[in-house]
């Protein structure tokens, strides 16, 4: 009961790591290899918003199946993203980091690794 409400207290403040079971800084937790990042994108910078927030593994070897959560303006949004990044990947699109005016971020949930 004490582990399952430190996770739900971990959850909305951003440490998805902890939440997922893990811990932060971790050398072998799949969260730990995952990265989102921003790279220029001309549409995105046409549309005035922003550039573009990008998702990328960089563990040299394994495979890593990954949940992530939107959120636009710090509300969380109803969809989860759930795929596949296999390592040394280019990179994954999420989307421009701007959208109605107010930031979109997104945040890992679960990560674990496939190979």
């Amino acid at each position: 009961m004490k582990k399952l409400l430190i996770s739900l207290l971990f959850l909305p403040l951003g440490f998805p790591a902890l939440a997922a079971g893990g811990s932060a800084g971790a050398d072998d937790s799949p969260t730990g290899y995952l990265e989102i990042y921003k790279e220029f994108d001309g549409r995105c910078q046409g549309l005035r918003r922003g550039d573009i927030r990008m998702l990328r593994n960089t563990h040299p070897e394994k495979s890593i199946e990954y949940r992530l959560i939107r959120l636009l303006g710090d509300k969380r949004q109803a969809s989860i993203i759930r795929d596949t990044i296999a390592p040394g990947d280019e990179g994954q699109k999420l989307g421009c980091e701007m959208l109605e005016d107010r930031e979109q971020t997104w945040e890992i949930v679960r990560a674990q690794f496939t190979d």
